[in-house]
């Protein structure tokens, strides 16, 4: 950068490791961190986001929808095979899903819509990737970006209540 050479530099923190980016952020030598968000990994709400909005590092979330887990879509025998989540415990992705999806507060609010506003509900989120197979799939995420953060108690609701902190590929 002082060179010329690059005018932003940014860095992805691996798998869960969101944390192991905190001293980088703090000194201001990036301007962009990319890292796991989503309603089971949101741990970064408690420390990488406040101080990404206090030192104005960029924001970038992945695996907004947990590599699909989140989108609604996966039956018991995609989410069996290990190709999503080789170090799954057989059945507790299954049964974590039917929890949020039987939460009363949460009914109404199909599941990815849920992913998808989850992360936007952050102030200090800058940017998230998805990715998206189809012209459906697309509407389908603007139309969940236009209905804008979840409502507080929603999102708390997430927060406290359907964490799961685990890294099923380390």
């Amino acid at each position: 950068k002082r060179q010329g050479k690059a005018r932003f530099i940014g860095i992805s923190a691996q798998d869960h490791e969101h944390d192991a980016v905190l001293q980088i952020v703090d000194a201001k030598l990036i301007d962009a961190v990319q890292f796991v968000f989503n309603i089971f990994e949101s741990r970064p709400l408690v420390s990488l986001l406040p101080l990404t909005r206090e030192r104005g590092v960029g924001t970038i979330a992945r695996c907004v929808l947990d590599c699909g887990g989140l989108s609604g879509q996966l039956d018991d025998d995609q989410l069996a095979l290990g190709n999503y989540f080789p170090k799954a415990v057989p059945g507790e992705y299954r049964r974590r899903l039917e929890q949020m999806q039987s939460d009363p507060v949460l009914q109404g609010i199909p599941l990815a819509e849920l992913a998808l506003r989850f992360v936007l509900s952050s102030d200090a989120l800058t940017t998230a990737t998805l990715s998206m197979g189809n012209a459906q799939e697309v509407d389908f995420a603007i139309a969940a970006v236009d209905k804008g953060s979840l409502p507080p108690p929603v999102f708390e609701r997430l927060c406290r209540h359907h964490g799961w902190f685990k890294n099923l590929w380390a």
